[in-house]
């Protein structure tokens, strides 16, 4: 969900959702949300895009296929421009987009037999990625960490067979976990 402050005639959010409609392709629907919460599509949606998990920072919207991970421009209006592509070596699958709180460092769950944490830098200009680093080893189910309101440190759980675990991991000032 992306929230906008503007007038009252204005959405206060666009909504973007990940669909495969009976064709097979995957597509983002783009919706337009009014105060009272009625939704009216943007223009232009649906966009054909692979897109099984997304992140979005109110300036960018960011999608995964598994292998690559696409950076759109959000328009004023909510509408979706591609305008860059990532490709990430995997032997695994991408299967997780999440964001700092201030939203300018993007990571990504990548699954294998590690489970690593991949940590991306934002570029807010471009809408570009930067590989920060690779945090391997992570916990077994590749749950996405929250981080807390400093932005230092980001936990999950874990309940890999019948054996529970909390576990936190600390953001360096570059983003990297």
């Amino acid at each position: 969900i992306n929230s906008t402050v503007q007038g009252s005639s204005s959405p206060v959010a666009y909504i973007y959702v990940s669909n495969s409609p009976s064709s097979g392709e995957t597509q983002i629907k783009g919706y337009a949300a009014a105060a009272n919460g009625a939704l009216s599509p943007i223009s232009g949606s649906s966009f054909a895009t692979p897109a099984f998990e997304m992140a979005l920072n109110g300036s960018w919207l960011f999608a995964t296929d598994g292998n690559n991970i696409d950076s759109f421009s959000i328009a004023s209006n909510g509408a979706l421009k591609q305008v860059d592509s990532l490709a990430v070596e995997t032997d695994g699958g991408l299967v997780d987009l999440y964001l700092d709180h201030t939203g300018t460092s993007l990571y990504a769950e990548y699954y294998t037999t590690n489970n690593d944490y991949l940590s991306y830098s934002i570029d807010n200009t471009t809408g570009r990625l930067t590989f920060i680093n690779d945090l391997a080893g992570g916990p077994e189910n590749n749950s996405a960490v929250s981080f807390v309101g400093n932005d230092e440190f980001a936990y999950s759980s874990s309940c890999y067979h019948f054996s529970p675990e909390i576990y936190g991991v600390q953001r360096a000032s570059d983003g990297g976990l």
